[in-house]
């Protein structure tokens, strides 16, 4: 008979089972097809440029503070000079940004972060497509600037922006090209570019002067990085001294090793991911696959079990082993065919809720070879994962005792028996992962920081409401809804950096330390407590009194620092006061030492530091009024502390949300398994269920005989999860400098869920079957 024929024939008669089968493979497919696509796209980040293995970056390394610090930036002479003095290196471009700009089109002002500066030949650089305008001379003259097309609709809707002006650094620029909007694949993100030549203090900044130049370098194929890293940064050294005394040196990052490196980078640009997500995320998807693929596997044998005669009688005719095993695979191609064309469907239709959790923009197009090799890949593999063990198996029966319907099937239930351990081993081990992931967001999201964050808002101060900070403060908080005022000079959670600090005895080797200038009542509003001396704001006749945290005063070797003096760089410093250390970054690094310094007055870049009442709504009603009065010109932006904080975990809060939901799918496919299988079995066994209740079998002697093998199963499944999902959850845990601990109970609490969830699966059916009246039983027979 055609193995089409026999395919659909097999495919109605037993129509429940394979949409359960074909279901449940579907949703798996369709998972692996997701959560596989999105991590080609994070392992391909910076890819799409042209010669990226070529490509490096510039960054600086020095031991600080008795540990390694890392800046991902340089001076900004460095760049020319190492391309002239080394023929290694074939190209170098610059970019540096200020972070919030002024941005106006016309009347339109808004603050924009997206804006970078960058080298003329940027375009030549890297390979970020134009889609109007030419690459070629865009950036010929230093007045230019090029906008993405978001930038584009936001300000011009659908004129034509080519030619026409915008002012950004207070100075006027022509927008000379737009650009396709920046691939989510790529590490620096921006919506404007500027010429840096059309910025002399910054296209001719001298060494020392300023650091932040991002420097990337292009080098030729037969060019040794390490003698390279050895010339710029005996380069560095000529031409700024002050690094011998911090033991200074500059190394190659390959452009796509950028964004996976989550190493802690002073001044770095780059968007990055943590590559243990995408490990987490692709170990789901094969768990996920593998459990869909058991699922199938199961429900195959199962139904096979019916096919024995079939099978017994196709071998007494002369039927090879290998043209039933060859059956048996085109079979099971055709399934997976059937399923991976509903889970491509599924995973389309789920792409945009898939990509809000993900909080990504990746979109399928089947013209795109790596996608299509995924499909393929995961198809091929599904078939083999699905197909091996029914027709290995299956084809082992003995056909003269197959044809007297005496099939021994113990071979296949032990098959079936491991098959499902493995299955709710996968199972346990998401669900040890989700409780895991949850639990240290919550713990970092409610540690105790150091200081109040709620009810804290924040606001640029700029135009007038940085010159008329006093006034303003004191309007402000005639209001009910303001609690106070009070202003600061860097922007949450980042401080300033790179300040070095010394004692009388270590002026020759000064420890690299954060410092902040605060207003008088910036402690108070903050909630952060003196463990020692006082507030420098009782001093008002001396800006040389400082306060410095704990974790400087261990570092500078103070036991007791009070009216101590330090040195900032020639300045002379003295210490009234040490503050608790207080956690100002993500918990995944640990507190750094801090100074803190009197703001000597509010300038625009600083930030207002606002307590409000838990009114909200009428707190920042208020502030903006104010706002408004005195900033006509300036829009309005606001942000709460707490929620900037919330951001520093966004990956973390994102892996939360995949995981849960690949997990409560993984476990839906794992029903619909046990589901179809308990029915088979109950059916298998529906006359010994007779014999046991006419013998005199109570209820639940019934239901413990129908259910005692797969607590056993799940069981068993519960010791290998074990270690497996210690080892997955404590490698992600270890990656925090502050982290909560693996209890004993969260693995408890996965077991007894799997329990709970295999048996409120197969209740119903051995339920119906145990109350079955044994007369019709014995007659089903």
């Amino acid at each position: 008979m055609n193995i089409f024929s026999i395919f659909e024939r097999n495919l109605l008669k037993h129509s429940t089972t394979n949409f359960l089968s074909i279901g449940g493979l579907s949703l798996g497919i369709a998972i692996a097809l997701l959560l596989g696509w999105w991590a080609i796209n994070e392992i391909k980040f910076d890819h799409f440029n042209a010669d990226a293995d070529k490509i490096y970056r510039v960054c600086r390394e020095g031991f600080l503070n008795n540990e390694t610090a890392k800046i991902g930036s340089v001076f900004g002479p460095l760049s020319r000079e190492a391309k002239f003095r080394f023929p290694q290196i074939e190209e170098s471009v610059r970019i540096i940004t200020n972070g919030k700009e002024r941005f106006q089109v016309g009347e339109v002002i808004n603050y924009e972060e997206s804006i970078y500066f960058a080298d003329t030949n940027f375009f030549q650089f890297f390979s970020y497509p134009i889609k109007i305008g030419d690459i070629n001379s865009c950036f010929k003259d230093p007045d230019k600037i090029v906008i993405t097309e978001r930038f584009a609709t936001k300000y011009f809707a659908d004129k034509n922006p080519i030619g026409e002006t915008v002012n950004v650094h207070n100075r006027d620029w022509q927008v000379s090209a737009v650009m396709f909007d920046i691939p989510n694949n790529s590490h620096l993100q921006f919506d404007a570019l500027c010429a840096i030549s059309g910025v002399p203090e910054l296209d001719n900044s001298r060494w020392g002067q300023r650091d932040g130049f991002g420097t990337y370098i292009k080098i030729a194929d037969n060019a040794e990085t390490e003698d390279l890293e050895k010339s710029i940064t005996k380069l560095a050294l000529e031409n700024f001294p002050p690094y011998t005394q911090i033991d200074i040196h500059h190394f190659l990052q390959p452009l796509r090793d950028i964004h996976f490196n989550t190493e802690y980078f002073r001044f770095d640009y780059a968007v990055k991911s943590d590559k243990r997500f995408v490990m987490i995320f692709l170990f789901m998807a094969i768990a996920i696959l593998i459990i869909a693929c058991i699922n199938f596997t199961n429900l195959f044998i199962s139904t096979s079990f019916l096919r024995a005669k079939s099978i017994g009688l196709k071998k007494a005719n002369g039927a090879s082993k290998g043209s039933l095993i060859r059956e048996f695979f085109i079979e099971t191609s055709l399934y997976v065919l059937l399923s991976a064309i509903a889970g491509t469907v599924i995973a389309s239709l789920f792409l945009p809720v898939f990509n809000q959790l993900a909080n990504s923009n990746i979109a399928f197009d089947f013209s795109n070879v790596y996608l299509c090799s995924l499909l393929f890949g995961i198809i091929i593999l599904t078939i083999i994962m699905a197909g091996t063990f029914p027709a290995f198996y299956l084809t082992k029966f003995n056909p003269a005792t197959t044809l007297k319907g005496k099939f021994n099937g113990n071979n296949v239930s032990v098959l079936q028996k491991g098959l499902v351990i493995l299955q709710f081993a996968a199972s346990i081990v998401l669900l040890v992962t989700v409780v895991s992931i949850k639990r240290q967001v919550r713990f970092v999201q409610s540690a105790d920081l150091g200081f109040n964050k709620s009810n804290v808002v924040y606001v640029d101060a700029t135009g007038a409401f940085s010159e008329s900070y006093e006034t303003i403060k004191q309007e402000l908080e005639r209001s009910h809804e303001i609690v106070e005022v009070t202003a600061k000079n860097c922007i949450p959670p980042d401080w300033n950096q790179g300040i070095g600090i010394s004692t009388p005895e270590t002026r020759e080797n000064p420890y690299i330390m954060e410092i902040c200038g605060i207003k008088d009542n910036y402690l108070d509003l903050m909630d952060i407590r003196i463990v020692a001396g006082e507030n420098i704001s009782n001093y008002h006749d001396s800006l040389n009194y400082v306060m410095i945290n704990q974790q400087a005063a261990s570092a500078l070797g103070l036991d007791n620092p009070i009216d101590q003096t330090i040195f900032q760089g020639d300045e002379q410093l003295i210490v009234k006061g040490v503050l608790q250390d207080i956690k100002t970054k993500s918990l995944h690094n640990r507190v750094d030492p801090q100074v803190y310094r009197k703001l000597r007055k509010v300038e625009s870049g600083n930030v207002l530091m606002i307590r409000i009442s838990d009114n909200t709504q009428s707190a920042i009603k208020a502030i903006k009024e104010k706002w408004q009065a005195v900033n006509p010109e300036h829009p309005f932006e606001y942000h709460f502390l707490d929620d900037t904080y919330d951001k520093l975990y966004q990956n973390e809060i994102r892996a939360g949300r995949i995981v849960t939901w690949g997990m409560c799918i993984a476990l839906f496919i794992t029903m619909i398994g046990l589901f179809a299988m308990a029915r088979y079995s109950t059916e298998r066994r529906t006359k010994e269920i007779g014999l046991r209740k006419v013998n005199g079998a109570a209820l639940f002697d019934i239901l413990i005989l129908l259910n005692k093998d797969l607590l056993k199963w799940v069981v068993i499944a519960f010791v290998v999860a074990i270690p497996i999902s210690w080892y997955i959850v404590n490698s992600w845990l270890n990656s925090f400098a502050y982290r909560t601990s693996l209890s004993w109970w969260i693995f408890a609490m996965a077991g007894v869920i799997a329990v709970f969830i295999s048996l409120a699966t197969v209740s119903w059916q051995t339920f119906m079957a145990a109350t079955r009246n044994p007369v019709e039983a014995l007659r089903y027979e």
